[in-house]
């Protein structure tokens, strides 16, 4: 994979996570318009439970993308032995939600909708990581086909036919199996009739370092389980996620990073990582600025409940731009990493790389994040509001990522000596300024109108304005955005024109 490869690769994905965003918009309205905050909460916390019960998938899905993308061809292999381990990720699911199930209140029917989507969810991380390793572009396409189906089908369950959660939950079902056949379809010639035996054995002699790394992971969507058994309510969880919906947007700048990693496994450089990183602020910086300056109209759209988020949007956004960069530098270090290239499964060579280095790292932090959240919530009384806590929430994640961006940055820099790119922090954040000065004097003309799609059109007005004078902005006073957008127009569309 080129350099301009893993451009186009990383913005097929950024393109196809924009129209997530507006086709995720539309299902999150339908969704919140629908649910009541107790149910929107409850989707909330399956959606974490879910992800626990995927734990085991990350043993074949960790060792075969660095398969895949070093040329083996082992997406049989994969794709059997998800299917096997989905089995135990129905029994994990169950067993956390029986624990739970007292506080949330489900019926029962629910619960096996919930249930069905743990195996569509291992097959889709087995198809997933195989594109990730031989065609990334195709996670984009597919997304662009699996956001499409949902919101038609969303449409009809939920604001039609009015099945409520239960609606929620058969959209995404039928999504995610079309997404599934269209991957597979994509990526069919890494499908061999063919077990690789050797490679089983050796993923799960080394299993340890995969369930680690994921461990440490899901110490992070912790905080939801944590919140709902010590409030005893999803209340608050849904107030914090009705601003996470908007925040986590920063984090699809992440698919640069996704090509990059594949690129660097196949033999990548410093130049590669230097470009990737400014691709990342070039679409990072201003999305902070836009969530800080539209906090209030973006929650109004999901919901006018949800306007009291108002502040814990404005700190989270801040809060998942370091906690993206920190990702983006694992998938950067873990890339640089050949420790594994001709099959290396003993724990004394494996301990000392950035394979096990990383999630101990990660993992700490993540504890002290818990713990401080933990005693925030036990120390506050009943009687304080769900956003006030939500701040709180919000400002404790910001505050724990940034010795974990400070600490990875200082090992890319020993290991690869890339420079930290400091004339593009001053250009995105020159342009993100201008653009917020704008977008603040148009703001109070909003008439937050009841009418969904009355209020949704000016708001919509005011992020295309905003969007079109940053981008300006950085195209007069950045060298590097202005010759990569001509790049990008020369080799992929007036050659295709």
């Amino acid at each position: 994979m080129s350099k301009v490869r893993i451009a186009y690769a990383g913005m097929v994905g950024y393109l196809s996570s924009l129209f997530n965003l507006i086709t995720g918009f539309l299902f999150i309205i339908i969704i919140t318009r629908n649910l009541t905050i107790q149910e929107f909460g409850s989707w909330q916390v399956i959606a974490s439970v879910i992800g626990y019960a995927l734990i085991p998938a990350i043993i074949p899905s960790y060792w075969s993308f660095r398969n895949v993308a070093r040329g083996q061809r082992i997406a049989t292999t994969s794709f059997i032995i998800n299917a096997v381990l989905s089995l135990f990720g129905i029994a994990i699911f169950l067993c956390i939600l029986t624990f739970i199930l007292p506080d949330i209140s489900l019926p029962i029917q629910i619960v096996l909708l919930a249930t069905c989507q743990v195996p569509i969810a291992y097959m889709f991380t087995s198809v997933k990581t195989t594109a990730h390793g031989n065609k990334v572009e195709a996670i984009g396409y597919s997304s662009f086909l699996m956001e499409t189906v949902k919101i038609l089908v969303a449409y009809i369950l939920i604001s039609q036919t009015n099945l409520g959660l239960a609606g929620a939950f058969i959209t995404v079902l039928i999504a995610t199996s079309i997404q599934i056949l269209f991957l597979a379809v994509m990526v069919k010639n890494q499908f061999l009739k063919k077990l690789h035996r050797d490679n089983i054995k050796k993923w799960f002699k080394s299993a340890w370092v995969p369930l680690f790394t994921d461990i440490s992971n899901k110490l992070l969507t912790l905080d939801v389980v944590l919140i709902t058994l010590l409030t005893k309510s999803t209340e608050t969880v849904a107030y914090f996620k009705s601003a996470y919906v908007f925040a986590i947007i920063l984090f699809n700048t992440q698919q640069f990073a996704i090509a990059l990693r594949t690129k660097l496994l196949q033999g990548g450089n410093k130049n590669d990582i230097e470009s990737t990183l400014k691709l990342i602020l070039f679409f990072t910086i201003p999305l902070i600025a836009g969530c800080i300056t539209m906090a209030k109209p973006l929650l109004y759209i999901l919901n006018p409940l949800y306007v009291q988020a108002e502040i814990t949007l404005q700190i989270l956004s801040v809060g998942i731009f370091f906690y993206t960069i920190s990702h983006v530098f694992n998938l950067i270090l873990t890339g640089i990493d050949d420790v594994d290239k001709y099959g290396e499964t003993r724990f004394n060579v494996l301990k000392n790389s950035f394979l096990v280095k990383l999630p101990t790292i990660d993992g700490i932090f993540r504890f002290i994040y818990l713990i401080l959240l933990s005693s925030s919530v036990i120390l506050i009384t009943r009687n304080e509001l769900s956003y006030d806590l939500t701040m709180i929430w919000a400002t404790l994640f910001f505050i724990t990522h940034i010795p974990l961006v400070i600490i990875k940055w200082n090992f890319i820099h020993v290991n690869t000596g890339t420079r930290f790119p400091y004339k593009t922090i001053m250009t995105t954040c020159f342009s993100s300024l201008i653009m917020s000065f704008v977008v603040l004097s148009l703001t109070p003309r909003i008439n937050y109108n009841p009418n969904i799609i009355d209020f949704i059109f000016p708001v919509i007005g005011i992020i295309a304005l905003g969007a079109f004078l940053y981008f300006s902005i950085l195209l007069i006073i950045d060298q590097d955005f202005r010759k990569l957008s001509m790049e990008f127009i020369t080799k992929y569309i007036v050659k295709n024109t």
